[in-house]
């Protein structure tokens, strides 16, 4: 059954750009939850509601910058004191805003996420987790790679907090002190971690722990762990085909049944409850909303009316939404005049908003008598002929370059709190656009020979272009896929449609093995494949070596474990299934692929970089041609489905013709004529792409064709066309053949074709 959630929009703060920075206070003594907020220019404001009007409990500005992250500490189980970060600070807050503790971090990272018990504070910075007792540091842990989350609670032992982390690299850690307990692999970049209590077990008699989990593609799920670290992975649950950020996490009882909810806020604005017959059992959608907007911060509990429930939802503008399980269409009990209390709410809120903007009037007519002072002032100087400088607001966005492996293609969100008015692509690397809804953005690709160069000045790219933004778009997606063996940086040019306009660039790092991604471990047939092997020995310690790997894949962690002395990474190309082996120790690296191409990107790429350090190293290669033959067949579904749609659509119209004349009675038809009309619209949508489609794949072919033949010492970029021929008009027979004819050795300097 769908459940039934109420909407209602509660107040306008600040914008609100970090996670974590809404809290529900402990239930007082109106069986009501008093709201604490904190937003970009540093305040935290305390709220409470009577009858859908926000009444100030207080209102203090804490911080000069924005606050990225509140908890809620103090002693169990009133828990009523207030802790809040901006940069290397903590501060606590009672309940009434007043401050009684302050606490300056060290370390140079920003604190980012903070949790509190008793008299200690767990803090996640960017890689660094760290504990204090009594605001004395007690201990750390450095992460491999990013620390998305911070969670604390009764996991593995029952008479002390063990830290749980939400690490980018794809993994929760469990951390006891400064010691790593149990690392968890999960299949994507975790961005956040919930407690969830399981059913008693017979043996023990005791609940067993859940860990509920969310992704960064958007998928979560449940793992459940044991006191000595063992676990075991009960169900997860994706996104279809959407695949959006999960950004906020939490597992409350909203319908009181005793089993527990499992709400979901992401980054493109759904809210989302998911129900479960038991916490073992995967749950199911019950309700989604969405609310156009990143979803910031979350909290479940009773804000507006004692007994009902309600999802309260912080969004990247700073508007605070709320969510209730409450019949607001029903007659509110107390009023005289018999509206609904959906109704009174709304009064009550238009009330209080016309009173912000009344408030709003008198400072802005204080700010143009103060403003008129100072011109009046520099007037009468002597300095006013001087021109001063002009500095531009800066504004905050939101942007996330990410490899999604279903599409094979890198996806650029951008999000601003203010409408867009254009965003600029720059790129040193030939990238394809793969269709994707801009909705009513206009965009203009510039190809590169017709770009303008001005001497004394680099090329623009090799890759430009431009979306304008028509209809105050404040959100846009855009869908790239890199061509792999060339690398450099995309520079991404917002401009805010703000008066005066103001324009801020976002740097983006191509790496040279851009479409691969990090995998856990490969499966047994992917283990069994012919491959090519290619080893490096020289004097050169490990993490130099660690660096260079980070340089040529993505999602490689930029630090080892302090005692590694050796590190096995594996790679899945996402668009052609390749993998890759990589195999690192002090003074050798051996890469093991299927895909010769990838040998040789890697052959230029660890020369390019030894050279850089003048190191010298020993190279020893060894190809296998049944590799070449295993590759082709990882392509050729694709690669026939492209070739084949030139007669799909030929038989569509026909088909279609047929299907009309006798009135959609053709049980005669065959299956695949059948499959044409069933699926008509793909394949004319497809057919559009077709050519580009078929040219990046040819592009594939004509490069491992190049490679292979370059690492056995021949130039075989002569051979192009005919191969090209071959891959359109010929067999997958006679492309393999081509690949392994022998070719006359006309020395070994022949280049990649793309690019």
């Amino acid at each position: 059954a769908k459940m039934n959630l109420e909407r209602g929009d509660l107040i306008q703060m600040d914008p609100i750009s970090c996670r974590g920075t809404l809290k529900l206070l402990p239930i007082g003594k109106k069986n009501k939850q008093k709201l604490l907020i904190g937003d970009d220019s540093g305040m935290l404001s305390c709220y409470e509601f009577r009858k859908g009007e926000p009444q100030i409990v207080f209102q203090t500005k804490v911080f000069e910058g924005p606050v990225s992250c509140v908890a809620l500490g103090g002693s169990l189980p009133k828990k009523d004191k207030i802790f809040l970060s901006h940069s290397q600070r903590i501060v606590g807050l009672t309940k009434k805003g007043k401050e009684f503790f302050k606490l300056t971090s060290s370390l140079t990272e920003t604190i980012q996420s903070i949790a509190v018990e008793e008299t200690r504070i767990w803090t996640g910075c960017e890689f660094i987790y760290n504990l204090y007792d009594n605001g004395k540091d007690t201990a750390y842990f450095i992460s491999k790679d990013r620390i998305n989350n911070v969670v604390v609670a009764h996991v593995t032992r029952d008479n002390d907090y063990d830290a749980v982390l939400a690490c980018q690299d794809c993994c929760i850690r469990i951390i006891h002190g400064s010691q790593l307990f149990v690392e968890i692999p999960i299949p994507s970049p975790v961005t956040d971690v919930v407690v969830m209590q399981m059913e008693r077990t017979m043996q023990t008699g005791k609940a067993p722990i859940g860990l509920v989990y969310s992704t960064d593609i958007g998928s979560f799920g449940l793992v459940q762990v044991s006191s000595t670290g063992e676990f075991q992975m009960l169900w997860s649950v994706d996104d279809g085909t959407k695949r959006c950020s999960i950004t906020c996490l939490c597992v409350f009882d909203l319908t009181k049944d005793g089993v527990e909810e499992i709400i979901v806020g992401r980054e493109d604005g759904r809210v989302e409850v998911f129900k479960q017959d038991s916490p073992t059992s995967a749950p199911f959608k019950t309700f989604s909303k969405d609310i156009g907007e990143s979803i910031r911060s979350m909290e479940c509990g009773v804000v507006n009316t004692p007994d009902f429930n309600e999802i309260i939802v912080a969004a990247y503008s700073g508007k605070i939404i709320s969510f209730t399980t409450e019949p607001v269409h029903v007659r509110a009990q107390d009023d005289n005049y018999g509206r609904s209390v959906q109704t009174v709410n709304n009064e009550n809120r238009i009330k209080h908003t016309r009173k912000e903007i009344d408030d709003l009037k008198k400072k802005l007519e204080k700010e143009r008598e103060r403003v008129k002072k100072v011109n009046a002032a520099n007037a009468a100087s002597s300095t006013s002929s001087q021109l001063k400088p002009f500095t531009a607001p800066d504004f905050s966005a939101i942007s996330k370059f990410v490899l999604d492996s279903t599409l094979a293609a890198y996806v650029l969100t951008i999000e601003l709190q203010t409408p867009i008015d254009l965003v600029m692509l720059r790129s040193p690397v030939v990238l394809d656009l793969v269709e994707t809804d801009t909705g009513t953005s206009v965009l203009s690709v510039t190809p590169p020979h017709l770009q303008p160069v001005y001497p004394g000045e680099e090329s623009l790219g090799k890759f430009v272009a431009v979306f304008r933004c028509q209809s105050q778009e404040k959100r846009i997606i855009l869908t790239l896929r890199t061509n792999e063996g060339e690398f450099g940086d995309l520079l991404v040019t917002i401009v805010s449609a703000s008066s005066p306009k103001v324009a801020k660039i976002v740097k983006y790092n191509l790496k040279p093995l851009s479409l691969n991604s990090k995998l856990h471990q490969l499966s047994e047939e992917e283990l069994g494949r012919a491959k090519n092997k290619i080893r490096y020995t020289g004097n050169v310690q490990l993490p130099t070596i660690h660096e260079w790997i980070s340089a040529i894949f993505p999602d490689v962690p930029p630090r080892l474990d302090e005692n590694c002395v050796e590190q096995r990474y594996f790679f899945r190309n996402t668009f052609t299934g390749a993998t890759t082996i990589c195999e690192i120790r002090k003074n050798e690296l051996i890469i093991e692929s299927e895909n010769a191409s990838t040998i040789a990107i890697v052959k230029e790429n660890v020369t390019r970089l030894a050279n850089y350090r003048r190191i010298a190293l020993e190279e020893n290669l060894s190809t296998n041609e049944s590799s070449v033959s295993t590759f082709l067949a990882l392509i050729r579904d694709k690669l026939d489905h492209q070739l084949s749609l030139t007669r799909k659509m030929q038989l569509v119209d026909a088909v279609h013709e047929i299907t009309m004349q006798e009135n959609g009675d053709t049980p005669w038809l065959s299956e695949e004529y059948v499959d044409v009309l069933q699926h008509q619209e793909s394949i004319r949508k497809e057919f559009k792409n077709r050519d580009k489609s078929l040219e990046y794949l040819s592009g594939i072919v004509t490069d491992l064709y190049v490679d292979w033949n370059k690492l056995q010492g021949v130039d075989a970029k002569s051979k192009i066309p005919r191969l090209q021929q071959i891959i359109l008009n010929g067999t997958f027979e006679d492309i393999i053949k081509a690949f392994l004819t022998p070719l006359s050795n006309q020395g070994s300097g022949g280049s990649r074709s793309r690019g």
